[in-house]
């Protein structure tokens, strides 16, 4: 069997050229990743760095809006002391809001008693005849 010569096109070397070494080609492509993106160059700039570096750099870069924002932990109370303290005020709403139900029923009432006395009083007064 006679072995042909490659053909020049469909070689890997007529590809990668003698102006290239196969040693380079994963360098290069780290550099394409480096200019071909900014934020994949951050990140690969960063590979190189300390965590102490990286927070000193976030911090920096933080503005002051986002620092006034910042949400803060608030102090709550335990659960016990919040269910008490909820329902001494649940029980003072509902007490204010019956006895203020309470107040306008009983003037509700001594009104529509004043008005049936009114009434009573009408009918009991006697008429003068009429005069021809």
């Amino acid at each position: 069997m006679k072995m042909s010569k490659p053909n020049k096109h469909s070689s890997a070397e007529s590809y990668i050229g003698s102006w290239i070494e196969p040693s380079q080609v994963p360098k290069l492509w780290q550099e394409f990743r480096r200019n071909h993106d900014p934020y994949t160059a951050a990140q690969m700039d960063d590979l190189n760095k300390t965590e102490k570096q990286r927070r000193d750099e976030q911090e920096e870069r933080n503005s002051s809006m986002v620092e006034k924002e910042k949400l803060t932990p608030e102090l709550k109370p335990s659960r016990e002391i919040a269910q008490e303290v909820d329902a001494k005020l649940f029980n003072h709403q509902w007490l204010a809001e019956q006895r203020d139900a309470a107040f306008q029923k009983a003037a509700q009432s001594e009104l529509s008693q004043d008005l049936d006395q009114e009434k009573s009083q009408e009918r009991q007064i006697p008429r003068e005849p009429e005069r021809r």
